[in-house]
């Protein structure tokens, strides 16, 4: 009997269409923000649970920045990146 092959997704997918958070319209999700609760356990590499899927995670979509605010806009210059 075959056993089921677990696939490998990507964390984010090209087209993924949610509502927006902040418009309320359903468009091409280009920025997402999750907020995690505290834990009072230690990391886990080989636990498989998405960040989304942990009970008490909040998770806001935008489909713009315009929508997203000013905490998605990059605001960092080549000097920035530079060893000293």
């Amino acid at each position: 009997m075959a056993r089921y092959k677990k696939k490998n997704k990507p964390l984010w997918e090209e087209g993924y269409r949610k509502k927006c958070s902040v418009c309320g319209s359903v468009k091409k999700v280009e920025h997402r923000r999750v907020e995690l609760p505290m834990r009072n356990n230690n990391f886990n590499p080989r636990e498989e649970k998405k960040a989304v899927d942990i009970p008490g995670a909040v998770v806001y979509h935008y489909c713009s920045t315009d929508c997203a605010g000013q905490e998605f806009i990059n605001n960092y210059t080549d000097l920035d990146f530079y060893n000293r």
